[in-house]
């Protein structure tokens, strides 16, 4: 079975949970994330989407800028161990009804992010992009960096 390891993006955006929603939304734009990790002094404690942002900050007429992160974060957050096979992590994500998991290593750091997106990218891959459908979703779920009009 394939590991998480293999399928999981590395390196994502992070940010420390007393910093303020604009500061994320500005880390969120820099990345071309639409989620960041929050985190307490290096560990995870949530997760920030674009949509978080836009239903408890935006909608609410609160402002931004003084909003702290950890008020609008989604939490409990989901993890899963970086050598666990894929399906235990689809199994977690479709119990919880989730779209992303925080992928941790043997001593418990932050070793990537495991999402639809990037299980849409790899599954496409497998099949050597000849699946239309799998291949539609593969490209739709790249960063906006990768897409060929950008």
């Amino acid at each position: 079975m394939v590991s998480v390891d293999e399928v999981m993006e590395k390196d994502p955006p992070t940010i420390e949970y007393l910093r303020t929603v604009r500061e994320a939304a500005i880390l969120m734009i820099n990345r071309q994330a639409g989620h960041v990790i929050v985190t307490d002094k290096g560990k995870p404690i949530g997760i920030l989407t674009s949509g978080d942002i836009v239903a408890r900050v935006v909608a609410s007429g609160l402002d931004p800028s003084k909003v702290i992160v950890k008020s609008v974060m989604s939490s409990p957050l989901y993890t899963v161990d970086k050598g666990d096979g894929l399906d235990v992590a689809a199994g977690i994500m479709a119990k919880y009804r989730i779209r992303r998991l925080v992928v941790l290593d043997e001593d418990g750091e932050i070793s990537g992010l495991l999402t639809l997106d990037s299980i849409a990218r790899w599954l496409a891959a497998e099949r050597r992009f000849e699946d239309p459908l799998l291949n539609a979703l593969g490209q739709y779920s790249r960063p906006p960096s990768e897409m060929p009009y950008m």
